[in-house]
């Protein structure tokens, strides 16, 4: 018996339809033909160059407001460097001028012979002292003199009642410099502590030159000397040590002993050219 349902019924079974396929695509020819994977372009070219011009804008201003800190930073710092240096050796000044004073007030009660002779000197120390203790750094051979102009003046002050030795070795070579009046104040802490007409009074000063240094090392015994109080005349040691952490930070030792009987001083400096 023929089926009911034959190939021309309306019933009859057709398979179902091929599912579309997402990877093809009618071609100009009418077939379908697989997609090709679309290569991605940058739509927007500029916005990744202007973002890229404001990083390094970013960069750059960081970088320049950083350097500009830096600087203003170095600038305080020289200007108060400079404002210290400035306040220590306004204050030298008055120190040595009570000393000097002491000394020709001395002299012209005694109406010694030598008295020319000490004016010669304190005019020597006073032209240093006016002249070349504004400057950072002065001669080494003018630190000597001034010290050795010291000395002279003392023992003609004191004459035969104290013991001084001054001792300088090695050799000055042209144009080496040190910070001025950066030795004196040790030299006169020796006077102003070690000197006592009625006592034995011992006074030892030796600069060593070296290559590129030089050693000052001071020695005095300690006597029953009326000393002056260091808010009257001056900051003394004290002064100098303040200049020597500024002008020579790192590039100095400075030893100091003392003890009821004697005290003493080594302090060893670079050399400048």
């Amino acid at each position: 018996m023929p089926s009911l349902l034959t190939h021309h019924s309306p019933f009859a079974r057709h398979p179902p339809p091929p599912l579309p396929d997402n990877n093809l695509r009618p071609s100009p020819d009418g077939f379908n033909r697989p997609i090709q994977p679309r290569e991605f372009h940058d739509d927007f070219p500029f916005f990744a160059e202007a973002g890229h011009v404001i990083f390094l804008f970013f960069v750059v201003f960081f970088f320049s407001l950083e350097l500009r800190t830096n600087n203003r930073l170095q600038k305080v710092q020289q200007e108060k460097t400079d404002a210290e240096l400035v306040y220590l050796r306004s204050q030298i000044n008055p120190h040595f001028l009570f000393n000097t004073l002491n000394l020709i007030y001395s002299l012209t009660i005694k109406k010694t012979d030598q008295a020319s002779e000490a004016v010669v000197k304190l005019a020597n120390m006073m032209r240093y002292v006016l002249y070349d203790s504004d400057k950072n750094y002065v001669l080494l051979q003018h630190e000597i003199n001034y010290i050795k102009n010291y000395i002279e003046l003392q023992q003609i002050r004191f004459g035969s009642g104290i013991d001084v030795v001054l001792d300088i070795s090695g050799e000055i070579k042209p144009g080496q410099k040190i910070a001025p009046l950066i030795f004196i104040p040790f030299v006169e802490n020796a006077f102003k502590h070690g000197v006592n007409v009625e006592e034995n009074s011992v006074i030892k000063i030796q600069v060593q030159i070296e290559n590129k240094s030089v050693l000052l090392t001071v020695y005095n015994r300690k006597v029953n000397a009326t000393t002056i109080k260091e808010d009257e005349g001056g900051v003394g040691i004290a002064n100098t040590k303040n200049r020597l952490h500024l002008l020579y930070a790192g590039k100095h030792e400075l030893k100091v002993e003392d003890n009821d009987k004697d005290f003493s001083v080594y302090l060893k400096l670079n050399l400048y050219d």
